[in-house]
């Protein structure tokens, strides 16, 4: 996607910014910094729900 933002000026079309947006590489680095995140939460919270069933059976 690309955004780009013009103004008028005396009659003359001055351009303002252009942005280029790839949704792809959004995409990827969303996917690629949700991985550890899974990975902890996947090893973490089993972990706590055991130590937490271990503390009200005592």
């Amino acid at each position: 996607m690309i955004t780009t933002r013009y103004r008028i000026d005396k009659g003359r079309v001055e351009p303002l910014y252009s942005r280029t947006h790839s949704d792809v590489i959004i995409f990827f680095v969303a996917f690629i910094s949700a991985f550890p995140l899974w990975a902890s939460l996947r090893w973490l919270l089993p972990w706590i729900w055991r130590k937490r069933r271990r503390v009200q059976a005592v």
